[in-house]
């Protein structure tokens, strides 16, 4: 009977996890390839944590900005990186730079949520 319900807390933990999400690192070089830097407005969110859709199953936005958002490409890759800076950063087109955080991985995108950091190459 333990086990059991040793069993069931696991799948539980898990499944908890699974809707959560888990950051992963990143660390790599990207290149700027022009995209220009825009405000970044983050989702708003409920009392439990997630993120709230209007009627069209879009995240609604803050109204306040966060930062601004960085979008590089990823040398050798098919895969964008998106960072989110506290102050405008100034990049030059066909510099690489290297870039590292925590975030999401999500295909074609990459989204830094924390720790972003971004130096010359």
């Amino acid at each position: 009977m333990a086990e059991s319900n040793q069993e069931q807390k696991l799948l539980a933990e898990k499944k908890q996890q699974e809707k959560q999400g888990t950051m992963v690192p990143f660390n790599s070089t990207v290149i700027d390839v022009g995209i220009p830097v825009r405000e970044h407005y983050p989702n708003l969110k409920d009392s439990s944590g997630k993120t709230i859709k209007d009627e069209r199953g879009y995240a609604k936005k803050a109204d306040k900005s966060d930062g601004f958002a960085v979008t590089l490409a990823v040398f050798g890759k098919h895969q964008f990186v998106q960072l989110v800076f506290a102050k405008q950063v100034s990049l030059v087109p066909g510099r690489a730079y290297k870039a590292s955080g925590f975030g999401y991985d999500v295909g074609e995108d990459f989204y830094v949520k924390q720790e972003p950091r971004l130096q010359n190459y």
